[in-house]
């Protein structure tokens, strides 16, 4: 229907997991608390579980949400757990996110080898804590290996093709209502990632900056290896193909060159052209896209399409 609608896909992630968090009533609180708690001002919650298994099970789940962070731009402005993607980088997206829920599937197997005997340490501390729990509050291990999953799958923006037999106008009207929205989505995303990258900029900036002594700020490789990998997914996230990112990256690109974090902590010059150049990278970015006017968002709040 559009040039970019062939170019660009919506992408659903859907991470479930169980919850071990119970808020403790009136009575439980008197229990626990020796008082009594409002609950109109104090909500009493009791954590029914800790365990390195539960906490291994969260970490990847985790791990499939930062990595559509990473290789696709959320899109929060369309729905929950909507991203957009290059349709050509979808395998890749797709790859990656198979091998987060192949990873899921393993932990939450370690967690139900293991969950008859973490409930049953569990209970034994919280009794010991004077905290009062039922047995039925915890989930069994059938549910606990449902309740963890990832989920995933395309959608494109769509208006059926059969509207046009039955009715043009309302056809032709639905039509330049979707291109809107779509143009909208595509503002909203290119602001997204001109917004995450002018937050990685400032970061830089500020720890490429001496120290209020004068002396040299302490940072991480992760400094320089966080743009690198921003600048490697740049070209398959810039979904509006915006030429004022792109030229933001390659400007970028060229003025880290070879330079490592190590590089820059022993060398002052080149610590301050790359604070200089990150300082005007950000700038731009600001004034050509950030604070460029708005224009009214229309958001998709009615059904999208079908999956490809």
């Amino acid at each position: 229907m559009f040039d970019q609608e062939q170019e660009v896909c919506l992408v659903k992630l859907e991470v479930g997991r169980i919850g071990v968090e119970r808020q403790l009533t009136g009575e439980d609180a008197l229990a626990a608390f020796g008082r009594q708690v409002d609950q109109r001002v104090v909500r009493a919650t009791k954590k029914l579980l800790q365990c390195e298994e539960f906490d291994a099970c969260n970490k990847v789940a985790n791990k499939a949400r930062a990595t559509v962070a990473r290789m696709a731009v959320p899109a929060p402005f369309i729905g929950g757990g909507f991203s957009l993607v290059k349709v050509a980088h979808y395998p890749a997206v797709v790859e990656a996110l198979t091998a987060v829920r192949d990873e899921l599937r393993i932990a939450v197997e370690k967690l139900v080898a293991v969950w008859p005997e973490r409930v049953a340490a569990s209970m034994v501390e919280l009794a010991r804590n004077g905290i009062p729990i039922e047995p039925s509050e915890y989930p069994s291990a059938e549910k606990v290996a449902m309740g963890f999953s990832v989920s995933f799958s395309p959608l494109q923006f769509s208006v059926p093709e059969a509207l046009d037999r039955i009715d043009s106008d309302a056809f032709a009207e639905a039509k330049r209502e979707a291109e809107t929205r779509w143009n909208s989505a595509m503002e909203e995303a290119e602001k997204a990632l001109a917004t995450e990258l002018r937050s990685m900029l400032t970061r830089a900036a500020e720890r490429l900056s001496p120290g209020e002594d004068g002396g040299r700020k302490i940072f991480r490789d992760s400094l320089v290896d966080n743009l690198r990998e921003f600048l490697a997914e740049a070209p398959f996230r810039n979904v509006s193909n915006s030429g004022e990112l792109a030229d933001a990256c390659e400007e970028l690109k060229k003025l880290l060159g070879n330079e490592t974090a190590e590089s820059l902590r022993v060398s002052e010059g080149m610590r301050d052209i790359v604070r200089d150049g990150v300082e005007k990278i950000g700038r731009k970015l600001e004034d050509n896209i950030i604070n460029r006017p708005e224009r009214k968002v229309i958001f998709l709040n009615k059904k999208v399409g079908g999956e490809s």
